[in-house]
């Protein structure tokens, strides 16, 4: 009984030490990444060009970039993108979402994103550009951000993912 009790003394403490790590790491991120613009191509150079150019003139742009390593339709959440985008649609006309795929299989993104009937702003990056542009993360959870006009991240997180960071998101949209 008393080594069960220390055995669960020391699980506690080790998930303690494991929250403030994850803490100290979110907050040292948003301290490096907060205000920093997100650079974008003025063009895409392919048939999406004038989807691309009206999308990035929007006031607000709900980020997100996606590395489809493994797992592509787990990774991609196109679902729970497309109800966003239909939410986004009706707080505010002049805001969208940039959701950008890198992946070496065009091919198989479009049928995916095809057979989902996505209809929000889809781009795929076969070559990582904006990914190697920008320095993003290889993490998942900092590759989500809202930006401003001007591409400047005003909030981070993935709104698909948590109520309280969607909530934010529309916080600002609708300048509420």
């Amino acid at each position: 009984m008393h080594f069960y009790k220390i055995f669960i003394l020391l699980y506690l403490i080790s998930l303690s030490a494991c929250q403030n790590r994850r803490e100290k790491e979110i907050k040292q991120f948003i301290a490096s990444w907060e205000g920093k613009e997100i650079i974008l191509p003025s063009s895409w150079q392919n048939v999406q060009d004038s989807l691309w150019e009206a999308a990035i003139q929007k006031q607000f742009k709900i980020f997100t970039y996606v590395d489809t390593n493994g797992c592509t339709e787990c990774q991609l959440k196109l679902y729970d993108w497309e109800i966003l985008h239909k939410k986004l649609d009706s707080l505010n006309k002049n805001a969208t979402i940039l959701y950008i795929v890198h992946n070496k299989f065009p091919q198989y993104i479009e049928s995916i994103k095809k057979r989902n009937n996505i209809t929000f702003p889809f781009f795929i990056d076969e070559e990582n550009k904006i990914g190697k542009i920008n320095h993003l993360s290889s993490k998942l959870l900092y590759r989500t951000f809202l930006l401003d006009s001007m591409n400047k991240i005003i909030l981070f997180g993935n709104p698909i993912q948590n109520e309280q960071i969607w909530n934010l998101y529309k916080q600002t949209i609708t300048n509420k």
